[in-house]
């Protein structure tokens, strides 16, 4: 007959490894949280970019005076991404890098 209790580890043992597995996903939630946090904070940046960028569109000049008297014009721009922008204009910058080769090209030719 096979005595099964000298293959139980001891209750320290057990205590240990109950220990160390609470740690390892306690860690584990924790990178999980920084990681949410973290795009968290990435997705507001592109809203608050997107909300700017309606703002602009609806805005027009304004025309204000400063403290010295002097007339000031005022208006909202639009921001960009430039990894959104090279996404979008991939044709228009492979032109752009033709015409720069162009020109390269006419000047060695000069």
């Amino acid at each position: 007959m096979i005595d099964y209790k000298k293959y139980i580890p001891s209750k320290n043992t057990l205590i240990f490894i109950g220990v160390l597995v609470f740690l390892l996903l306690f860690l584990q939630q924790c990178n999980s949280n920084s990681n949410l946090k973290r795009e968290l904070k990435q997705t507001q940046m592109v809203a608050n970019r997107e909300f700017n960028n309606y703002k602009a569109s609806q805005d027009t000049i304004r025309i204000e005076r400063n403290k010295n008297g002097q007339l000031v014009a005022q208006k909202l721009v639009y921001e960009f991404d430039i990894n959104s922008l090279t996404e979008k204009n991939k044709n228009i910058i492979a032109d752009y890098q033709k015409a720069l080769n162009l020109r390269s090209d006419i000047k060695r030719r000069n």
